[in-house]
């Protein structure tokens, strides 16, 4: 991770990377938000940080400090989760593009791991780039999608040799509780898993695409916070997830830059 991680590097490192020619970055963007009884606060950071870093590694980019606190109203009603306000999610994000745009990067990556950051991050996107114009590219990687999708699951799947629990990207599901294993084993408390539950009238009123209910309070909706399963979740699972995701999302950053 050193290779990458600015945070890890030293400025002599950095300003070498640069000067070589790497004029791109990927800014990880999680959250600090209860992930049910078993898993950490920190789970949508953690991903959002190995997912970057593999990214990073295979586009030639560095990888800017994790946002570890987002847009995250909805989980407040549980202890320890913290939120950031729209405004001062969008000034954060926005100072840490033009701090680093002052070393010659040009091209930034906002890799977005936590559905709640997913509007304040486009708005943030397009005020930067109405702002500075061709003086720089932004791409926003919004990962839900693709991790619900069934292409994804059936990859894993066949090289893990066993069928995987449905929902299988659930909120700190098999999939999440998997990709923190890989991370760290011990962040995961198995013996604390939930049963099965999945919050069908939550899901159902919050994310029509078409109308949905803005809710902050989904302690209404889940006891424990978490929906899926996570009995079966292993490190060995979040390896595959984050091989097979980050190969793909790199496939579609590198055709998706702009012509200049």
């Amino acid at each position: 991770m050193r290779d990458r991680y600015i945070p890890y590097m030293n400025w002599v490192d950095i300003k070498d990377k640069i000067d070589s020619g790497i004029n791109t970055i990927v800014l990880p963007m999680g959250a600090t938000e209860q992930h049910g009884r078993h898993a950490p606060l920190g789970t949508d950071s953690f991903i959002a940080l190995e997912m970057s870093v593999r990214i990073a590694r295979i586009i030639n980019a560095l990888v800017a400090p994790t946002l570890t606190i987002g847009y995250s109203p909805q989980h407040m009603s549980f202890s320890g989760s913290m939120t950031l306000s729209v405004d001062t999610f969008r000034r954060l994000v926005s100072e840490m593009v033009e701090s680093l745009m002052k070393h010659g990067l040009k091209k930034f990556v906002f890799l977005n791991a936590h559905g709640g950051n997913s509007s304040p991050t486009d708005i943030t996107a397009k005020d930067l780039k109405h702002k500075y114009e061709e003086d720089i590219q932004l791409m926003v990687v919004d990962m839900i999608g693709i991790q619900n999708s069934p292409e994804l699951k059936e990859k894993v799947e066949k090289e893990l040799g066993e069928k995987l629990s449905d929902p299988w990207g659930a909120h700190a599901g098999e999939q999440e509780s998997s990709a923190v294993m890989f991370f760290d084993e011990e962040l995961v408390d198995k013996d604390r898993v939930s049963n099965p539950f999945v919050p069908e009238e939550y899901l159902n009123i919050s994310r029509d695409p078409d109308v949905h209910t803005i809710i902050f309070n989904l302690s209404k909706y889940t006891e424990t916070g978490t929906w899926g399963d996570a009995s079966n979740a292993s490190a060995k699972q979040g390896d595959l997830f984050y091989k097979y995701l980050s190969h793909k999302l790199a496939e579609k950053i590198n055709l998706g830059w702009e012509k200049t």
